[in-house]
């Protein structure tokens, strides 16, 4: 009798742990509140927890020394449970395609398979690692010890629950058949018919330049990272955002200016808002570009996305320098490569120290603000003596999630504390934003102010941070920031839905040049009255439209005649 009764605890305690591996996994990977509210969950979070209270009562009180006939999940279908050899080895399939993707929605908030080959083709795997070891170990560990809970909670049940075998081998086989790996292979072989919304006949539209200014602006490009305008809209991040909030209200700022997926990563939003198109990752059927005659050569990365016009590549062509500075190592996500491929003559990445954990001031991203700065503004000295009109660019790397580096003695201390406790990324926003401000000041003091037209923007949405919470809170009004100060820009506030796709033609009416119908490539110049393509579709049915879409894709990699794309 004892014995019966600590069995009968014993798979119901393995029951409850293997039931929470489970719904973790679901919460983090498929959308589900990750702040479960025992008093009022929200309706997949009561469906979940049923069927787990459900699940852990069958452990608990079913007869165990007789298996039932039929499967547990699908009562109407007579099968034999399959052998335990069978059962391990569908799981360790489903682990493969589910667990590595969760662990990058919860950390990244993305989980796309294209993505993630894009990632794993345009780096090096040291690298990937060396950030992994350096900022994601609590998260690695939490991730190994559900994983290890799971998987011996599950060994025991199938042990000693009669049928959990079948039960669970069907989980395991409806976990591969909705699992990232899958879907992306299913939209290889049935394309998302949302792809008709966006075609490269109706809204491609390689820049027509109709008119140039007649005295050539200088160009400044600041980037900030994951630093997005939402942090204004929230009571406990607005005073680490004030002096931006200040500056987007003297200038021509976008305030609906929304992410969708190709532009939600440093090199993606950069290509989007220099070149209005999405980085359309090559993907697992793409990775290679065969040409003629060269039967198995790997592609050519020299040359990136050599089919599209930039803004770069029509500024070199008017006589414009261009210098690219980034705040970390300048080959990941092949940022050097296109920068060097779309006009600019000088690429300089300022990579941090592989002990940079043990540097004041660095970290695993990259440099110091205060490091790339300082390089920013002997770069722009550098850049007026020369006497030429310039475009210069430059990505932060402070900011950078989950917790931020805000330099050391930086004093300014946030009047309140995050839900999270830490202060330290709100720290880093206000210094980054102090450092960026004054960067802008020395365009003043260097006497070309009036002559320097300078958008200031994020390169994307933040990614699960520190202050996750509060933008959370901010929800569906979330906003990245661009704000251009000098050129044709009014003083005004744009309301319009827009994308990074539509910075790339704004950017270049605000510099004085006029394009037809305000149009380049995929986006629309702000300071005209044609809608966006996120007005027209709206971001849910643009971003499908986007990764679908094949057409465009295969226009901005070809190579014409093994050359560049032709200036405008």
């Amino acid at each position: 009798m004892i014995l019966d009764i600590l069995a009968h605890l014993g798979r119901g305690i393995a029951a409850l742990a293997f039931g929470l591996g489970i719904l973790f996994h679901a919460v983090n990977l498929y959308g589900l509140s990750p702040r479960v509210r025992l008093s009022r969950p929200e309706p997949p979070v009561a469906v979940a927890m049923a069927l787990l209270a459900a699940f852990v009562l069958f452990a608990l009180f079913a007869p165990w020394r007789h298996p039932p006939h039929g499967p547990f999940l699908l009562p109407l279908i007579r099968l034999p449970p399959p052998p335990h050899g069978a059962v391990w080895v569908i799981a360790v399939l489903a682990i493969a395609a589910t667990f590595p993707f969760t662990f990058l929605q919860k950390v990244f908030g993305n989980s796309d398979m294209a993505n993630i080959l894009s990632a794993l083709q345009e780096n090096r795997m040291g690298d990937l690692a060396a950030v992994a070891a350096a900022d994601l170990r609590r998260d690695i560990a939490e991730f190994a010890v559900v994983l290890v809970l799971t998987v011996a909670s599950a060994a025991f049940l199938l042990h000693s629950l009669p049928g959990f075998g079948t039960m669970l081998a069907q989980l395991c086989v409806l976990a591969i058949a909705i699992s990232p790996p899958a879907r992306y292979l299913w939209r290889k072989i049935v394309p998302d018919p949302a792809v008709a919304l966006v075609t490269k006949a109706r809204n491609f539209r390689p820049p027509e330049i109709a008119a140039r200014p007649e005295r050539k602006p200088n160009l400044v490009l600041i980037y900030l990272e994951s630093l997005e305008r939402s942090y204004r809209d929230h009571p406990v991040t607005a005073p680490a955002f004030a002096r931006m909030a200040d500056f987007e209200d003297a200038h021509f700022s976008a305030r609906k200016l929304g992410q969708v997926d190709g532009l939600h990563y440093s090199a993606a939003g950069m290509i989007g808002s220099q070149c209005g198109i999405p980085l359309f990752p090559r993907g697992l059927l793409d990775a290679k570009a065969i040409k003629p005659g060269q039967k198995g050569a790997a592609f050519d990365l020299s040359r990136f996305l050599p089919g599209v016009t930039g803004l770069g590549d029509i500024l070199k062509a008017d006589g414009y320098t261009g210098t690219y500075l980034n705040g970390s190592d300048v080959e990941i996500f092949s940022i050097g490569a296109f920068k060097r491929t779309h006009g600019y003559d000088r690429v300089i990445g300022l990579k941090p120290r592989r002990d940079a954990v043990k540097v004041s001031g660095q970290n695993i991203w990259g440099v110091p603000d205060s490091t790339l700065f300082a390089t920013a503004k002997a770069e722009l000295a550098r850049l007026v003596a020369a006497g030429q009109p310039f475009f210069l660019s430059l990505l932060t790397a402070s900011t950078h999630g989950p917790r931020g580096y805000p330099e050391p003695g930086f004093d300014w201390q946030p009047p309140q504390m995050p839900r999270s406790g830490d202060p330290l990324l709100l720290s880093a926003i206000r210094c980054s934003i102090d450092q960026t401000l004054d960067l802008v000041d020395e365009l003043d003091r260097l006497g070309i102010g009036e002559n320097t037209v300078v958008a200031v923007m994020s390169d994307h949405l933040a990614m699960p941070n520190t202050l996750w919470s509060e933008l959370t809170e901010v929800g569906e009004a979330r906003s990245g920031l661009f704000v251009v100060r000098g050129g044709t820009a009014p003083r005004a506030v744009c309301d319009r839905p827009a994308t990074l796709l539509d910075a790339f033609p704004t950017i270049l009416e605000a510099m004085g040049y006029r394009l037809h119908d305000g149009r380049a490539n995929l986006g629309v110049s702000l300071l005209t009255g044609q809608p966006t393509l996120a007005e027209t579709l709206g971001l849910p049915m643009l971003e499908r439209a986007l990764k679908a879409n094949r057409d465009i894709k295969e226009e901005v990699w070809r190579d014409p005649a093994g050359g560049g794309a032709p200036p405008p």
